[in-house]
């Protein structure tokens, strides 16, 4: 296999934007209650320019997954910084967060998310990150199941309950 691992540079937009809508439809396919957006409510260009925005802003990366010019996955991570409560809590550490990852599903097992973890772990550590935080929708099982492989555990579980019958058969509703 050809794929390469690389920068993101400003002519790949238009490919960062399917990489994400994909991952979009695949998330909210996941969501048993329904409350992600599926690709066709999903507004992929304003989502990508306020990501650009948030690795600028947060001394982050993005390296996509390209096989001969065709872009086959994503991976985005910033260096946000603790805020002084959090320091309060625990003791600060540098550390790089994953905001997205993304593998087209025809190249998924093929060590092509492992080449993107490796790249934005790398950033991470170049930048003085003592970790790595990432955030997996837990219906996400092969994601979940990937992270803990690459060394990930478990450290915070959100708990959801829809507390308004109206909106449990009715996503629209939640708009």
């Amino acid at each position: 296999m050809a794929v390469k691992i690389r920068q993101y540079r400003e002519a790949d937009k238009a490919a960062l934007v399917a990489c994400l809508s994909e991952l979009q439809q695949h998330i909210a396919s996941l969501d048993p209650l329904r409350r992600i957006r599926f690709a066709e409510d999903y507004n992929g260009e304003a989502y990508v320019q306020r990501l650009l925005e948030k690795i600028q802003s947060k001394n982050g990366t993005m390296y996509l997954a390209d096989d001969n010019e065709k872009i086959v996955g994503c991976i985005a991570g910033i260096i946000p910084g603790n805020a002084v409560d959090d320091d309060l809590e625990a003791y600060p550490s540098k550390d790089g967060k994953i905001l997205e990852l993304y593998v087209h599903p025809s190249y998924r097992r093929k060590q092509v998310g492992l080449g993107l973890m490796c790249a934005i772990e790398q950033y991470f550590q170049e930048a003085g990150c003592k970790g790595c935080h990432v955030d997996c929708f837990a219906p996400n099982l092969g994601a979940h199941e990937f992270y803990i492989k690459l060394g990930y555990i478990d450290r915070v579980t959100t708990l959801l309950k829809i507390l308004d019958d109206s909106l449990k058969s009715s996503p629209s509703e939640l708009i």
